[in-house]
């Protein structure tokens, strides 16, 4: 039944022309033939699949035509890949040229735009499905942008110029600089950045994005919401002693802390601004961290 279904239900005509398609229909009648007299099934796919590849691959041969000009020249194997104004572009055997109309008589003109039409509609139709597939993903991105807008972050904002380093008086340890700032000056200079910041004492403000633990190690990470893209701001934060099991939940969107007489107790949680009393370590692969030995609500 596999070939007599093929045979009878597929129509090749459209597709690779006439003559190849009555001798695919012939190909395919005479396994079903075959298979009525006992060749096996497996045998007669594997044929049959070997029939179809090389009428097909026929087939596309049969799509281009034979030019011969007004003036004697001839390109074989041709075919129309572009139309600009009187004259028409055509690929061949030889390679690639440009023909002017009036050079072709009345019945190759029309035998190249018969033989070229479904390609061209084929086209045609591929344009309209690429312009569609933009103008959908124009729309998730635009709703996406809005999404982020709608929770306070805007993935097209620049980073805000920030006063220098330099410029600013000394640290000490009631000193609160935003992760704005720390940030900003970093980007600016890593050297000047450092001589305020590295190995110092001091407040530092954000709000946190996510929040991440490795499995053997006791501390948690806060990772802080930073303007731009390229550099991490990490607080390394280590919880009270009295929890015994740490461990994040929802794609590090809570910080989870269990003792015996506590029970469950949210530690910390994305979207929260939380005001960290610590000390810098610098910056490392473009992320910088900060060792938090306490926690004060700004």
């Amino acid at each position: 039944m596999l070939c007599q279904r093929i045979s009878g239900r597929l129509d090749f005509t459209g597709w690779i022309g006439i003559p190849i398609a009555s001798r695919m229909r012939s190909h395919f009648d005479g396994l079903h033939r075959a298979l009525r007299k006992g060749i096996p099934r497996v045998t007669a796919i594997a044929v049959a699949t070997a029939i179809t590849m090389l009428l097909v691959a026929e087939g596309a041969e049969a799509g281009a035509v034979d030019v011969v000009t007004l003036g004697g020249k001839e390109y074989r194997q041709a075919r129309v890949v572009a139309v600009e104004g009187m004259q028409v572009v055509l690929t061949h055997a030889g390679g690639k040229t440009q023909v002017a109309w009036s050079d072709l008589s009345a019945e190759t003109q029309l035998r190249l735009l018969k033989e070229n039409v479904t390609e061209l509609e084929r086209a045609q139709g591929d344009l309209h499905k690429t312009k569609d597939e933009a103008k959908v993903l124009q729309q998730t991105t635009e709703q996406y942008r809005k999404n982020l807008v709608a929770l306070g972050e805007d993935p097209a904002a620049e980073a805000k110029p920030v006063t220098p380093a330099a410029s600013l008086p000394p640290l000490d340890k009631s000193t609160l600089v935003t992760s704005e700032q720390i940030v900003g000056h970093y980007r600016a200079d890593v050297a000047t950045a450092d001589t305020r910041y590295r190995k110092k004492t001091f407040r530092l403000e954000g709000v946190v994005e996510r929040l991440e633990k490795d499995l053997f190690r006791q501390t948690y990470q806060a990772v802080l919401k930073v303007p731009g893209k390229g550099m991490r701001l990490i607080c390394v934060v280590k919880p009270p002693e009295a929890y015994t099991k740490v461990y994040s939940i929802r794609n590090g969107e809570r910080m989870i802390g269990e003792g015996e007489r506590l029970g469950k107790v949210t530690l910390m949680q994305a979207g929260d601004k939380i005001v960290f009393e610590g000390r810098c370590s610098g910056l490392k692969d473009e992320t910088l961290h900060f060792d938090v030995t306490a926690l004060a609500q700004p």
